[in-house]
């Protein structure tokens, strides 16, 4: 016997039932930790053709991953252990991948690592033995998971590799090989910090019997069983200030010399001005004496020379003079290294954090600060500019730029002399306030210091423009030229940033034109102790 529905009750059955596989879904991914739905989406199809595996729980998830890439020992097996000495002086043990069995298995596996390799074979030709590819590190320290919860102890040293010659397709992430991974609290305990780490990691791809890319290159195959031989050179070593200063051993703004590429930071005896050491700062390229990688490793041996020879506490006044601080675990130590090893032309600064988080963000402070001036209420008034202009959408669900300038926001920005934002801001931020300056901010007496102001907007300009190719390195040069030196017309030389110990420079290195705004000094004592060392470059 069967009962039949009226046709009127039909839909408001299939209504409800609907309405409890929703409520079924719903609560599915409010009870399991969060997914993004197209991940549950694609977990749930695989249940419904597939059947529940039977091993679910996260040991048995564990182990699968590891039986995959066990299967991956061309060059030795894929993760490698290296003991390193601590600053206590015991030793600890490291993982670290094998970048050339990693290289192998990504260029083996196919993808977008395979396809890029190709595409450049085709466009270029294939590495030789004359002309080998050029490998770049980038190390960096970066918060895992969400950014709004960040918190220190869950801080990662990471380091990454890849090639030069991908040049435009460098943006994206999966071409970027991690080679090393590891908690910034157990970093900071290494001796030397992540000098010892880079140092092992060169060693682990340049010095190794299972290979060598230099004079021999590695012989990988693509998805298609085509053999390809990989011949590459370590090129260049992408940071930013502080994993510059970690990596290399250098004091930074804390040394009398803490630019690595330049020669001629003058000092004079103190006393003359106020107290303090006479410094001069040059505005042109063509004033800057350039180090050389021989002579920055000519520097670091003479004070190697002399550690342990001489007191501790003159050693330290070495160190302060020449810029160093020596470690015998760090890169600049190793002798099997050295012949590869070039300190001062493998260094590729991050442009952003020099531009976007320095120099630009105190001028747009001092130009709003001189509109200010006057008679404008320039702060009141580019706030509410900032309302008449509209954002990608993609910038709207991230920045609003009216609400960096609220009541609060203002009173922080003047605090600390700079706008404090971040770099993606600055550069959502700098076009909407170059408009407002040309349309009227020329209308002031303060003409000098809108032409101040747009010479750095076309410097950001110029910089992003470099990944198109159109860019020349003389066009920046003359460029950050004039923003130096509107700069100082507009004696904006108090608001420079100042280092520790006193003296007052850019933020930036222009490490893509070479062009460094150094100055420094030092004590009394450090000039007549060190003087037989002032013709060294650091």
């Amino acid at each position: 016997m069967f009962l039949v529905l009226p046709r009127s009750l039909v839909p408001m059955v299939e209504s409800t039932k609907r309405d409890e596989q929703l409520q079924r879904l719903h609560g599915l991914r409010q009870a399991v930790p969060h997914v993004s739905k197209s991940a549950l989406h694609h977990i749930l199809t695989d249940v419904a053709e597939n059947g529940l595996p039977d091993l679910m729980h996260p040991k048995a998830m564990r182990e699968g991953a590891d039986l995959e890439l066990n299967k991956h020992t061309a060059y030795g097996p894929l993760f490698l252990t290296r003991s390193l000495t601590m600053i206590d002086g015991t030793q600890s043990e490291f993982v670290i991948v094998n970048f050339l069995t990693l290289l192998y298995s990504a260029c083996s596996l196919g993808g977008i690592f395979t396809e890029t390799v190709q595409a450049c074979v085709a466009q270029n030709g294939a590495p030789t033995l004359e002309a080998p590819w050029n490998l770049v590190l980038y190390t960096d320290e970066c918060f895992p998971g969400n950014p709004l919860g960040a918190k220190a102890g869950k801080k990662l040293w990471v380091c990454y590799a890849t090639f030069k010659e991908f040049h435009r397709s460098l943006h994206k992430e999966d071409l970027w090989l991690p080679i090393f991974v590891c908690r910034s609290s157990r970093v900071q305990q290494i001796a030397g910090h992540m000098s010892q780490v880079v140092k092992e990691l060169l060693l682990s791809i340049f010095k190794t019997d299972a290979g060598n890319p230099e004079e021999f290159g590695i012989l990988v195959h693509d998805a298609s069983r085509r053999p390809f031989r990989f011949v590459f050179q370590f090129s260049l070593l992408v940071q930013d200030g502080s994993a510059h200063k970690y990596c290399f051993g250098v004091k930074g703004d804390s040394g009398s010399r803490y630019c690595l590429k330049c020669a001629n930071v003058l000092q004079l005896e103190t006393g003359l001005v106020e107290d303090e050491a006479v410094v001069k700062m040059p505005l042109s390229k063509s004033a800057l004496v350039l180090s050389t990688d021989a002579a920055v490793c000519a520097s670091f041996d003479r004070l190697e020379k002399r550690h342990g020879v001489c007191p501790s506490s003159e050693f330290a006044q070495w160190e302060q003079a020449s810029g160093w601080s020596f470690s015998e675990h760090g890169i600049m130590a190793c002798k099997e290294l050295r012949p590869m090893l070039r300190p001062v032309s493998s260094f590729h600064h991050d442009w952003m954090h020099g531009v976007c988080q320095g120099c630009m963000n105190i001028y747009m402070y001092l130009i709003l600060e001189a509109l200010t001036e006057a008679g404008l209420q320039a702060w009141k008034n580019f706030t509410e500019f900032c309302h008449l202009w509209s954002l990608p959408a993609v910038q709207v669900q991230t920045t609003k730029l009216w609400d960096l300038f609220t009541p609060k926001r203002v009173e922080a920005h003047k605090k600390a002399k700079r706008l404090k934002i971040s770099a993606s801001e600055v550069l959502s931020l700098y076009p909407i306030m170059e408009q407002y300056v040309l349309t009227i901010g020329l209308k002031t007496d303060k003409q000098t210091e809108c032409r101040a102001f747009l010479a750095m907007c076309r410097l950001v300009h110029l910089l992003q423009s470099t990944v198109h190719g159109s860019v020349m390195g003389r066009q920046l040069d003359t460029c950050a030229e004039e923003c130096l030196q509107l700069g100082q017309a507009c004696k904006w030389d108090a608001f420079f940033i100042k280092s520790s110990i006193g003296f007052s420079t850019w933020a930036t290195r222009w490490s893509c034109m070479e062009l460094c705004s150094i100055v420094g000094q030092s004590s009394a004592s450090i000039n007549r102790s060190c003087e037989s060392d002032r013709t060294s470059p650091i």
